[in-house]
């Protein structure tokens, strides 16, 4: 579990696609290649999405609700569509209300969509897209006025039974 304090949007992005690699078995990069290649199996590459900075937690610190893309990329051959549909799921059970640390520094993810996207024939390969986001607080909490911390629980005593 990571408990470092991210400073920096790309901290998080790293830490959930290295985390989802580990948990495949599997290298997963960037959307964005310098040269084409040819797919002989399946494929899984991330996107960043849309980023909204949400303003401040109720911990003083700043936060951002980061969207990230995971594309699943399967060659024209055997049941595609159906390699693209299980692969795609998978990774929505992975990644389903993970914090991938200890909750101080995100909220659980949510699963935004897992739909098709592209059927390139000429290509040779069929794409679908699971959209996850999940807000995501930056820096430590360095000002202990800010946290928020529970309080004391009293004894009722009562004679009735619930």
């Amino acid at each position: 579990m990571n408990s470092t304090p991210y400073t920096a949007p790309s901290q998080y992005v790293n830490a959930v696609v290295s985390a989802l690699a580990s948990r495949l078995n599997i290298q997963i990069d960037s959307v964005y290649q310098r040269e084409a290649e040819t797919l002989s199996r399946a494929k899984v590459c991330y996107h960043t999405g849309e980023v909204d900075t949400t303003g401040f937690a109720n911990d003083g610190r700043k936060q951002h609700e980061i969207e990230l893309r995971f594309l699943v990329y399967v060659p024209l051959s055997g049941d595609f569509e159906l390699e693209a549909l299980d692969l795609s799921t998978r990774i929505e059970r992975e990644l389903l209300l993970e914090t991938f640390n200890d909750g101080k520094q995100q909220d659980s993810l949510r699963i935004v969509s897992n739909m098709p996207r592209q059927f390139v024939p000429e290509q040779g390969f069929y794409l679908r897209t699971v959209t996850v986001k999940q807000t995501v607080r930056m820096g430590g909490l360095d000002d202990p006025d800010r946290q928020i911390i529970g309080g004391i629980l009293h004894d009722i005593h009562t004679d009735q039974a619930y």
